[in-house]
């Protein structure tokens, strides 16, 4: 059953410590305020985003895939995935081809340093070497997550 406000739920099995290798993949990429690794304002950082993507005639489709990429410590920017991969724009950003681990976690988002550590432990073993970068994606908005029973988050270590 989707939830009321479009939420995809996730097949857990398909993000569990999964390798993902990605052909070319663009985003359309807006900034955003942290504080301690949480998002402030959040809700505007998206709609700022998918406006700037529609404003431009690009396409968002579901699930709607927003990549959280820490840049410092009080700033992160977020990567919204894109069907297209538009060109000359330094709003997007494109990957030409890209292998990640993926993890799903479901539970609060003061779990999610342990999910990280656990993550990069397992890159670690599996690929002989860190993760250049980890992003996050959580895949529900605050009005799924009591139905829901609390946030869904993938985690994507990017070797």
């Amino acid at each position: 059953m989707e939830p009321h406000c479009g939420c995809t739920r996730l097949n857990e099995a398909e993000w569990q410590l999964q390798k993902h290798a990605w052909g070319r993949r663009s985003f359309y990429r807006t900034t955003h305020w942290l504080l301690f690794h949480m998002p402030i304002g959040i809700a505007g950082a998206i709609r700022k985003g998918m406006d700037g993507a529609k404003a431009k005639g690009y396409t968002v489709e579901a699930p709607y895939m927003m990549l959280d990429d820490e840049t410092g410590p009080f700033s992160a920017d977020m990567l919204i995935a894109l069907k297209e991969t538009p060109e000359n724009d330094p709003n997007v950003i494109t990957w030409e081809g890209a292998t990640l681990y993926s993890s799903y976690y479901h539970g609060p988002f003061r779990g999610l340093k342990q999910q990280v550590e656990d993550l990069t432990r397992f890159v670690e073993n599996e690929e002989k070497r860190k993760p250049e970068k980890i992003y996050t994606w959580v895949t529900n908005c605050p009005r799924c997550w009591k139905e829901q029973g609390g946030p869904t988050t993938v985690l994507f270590a990017r070797i």
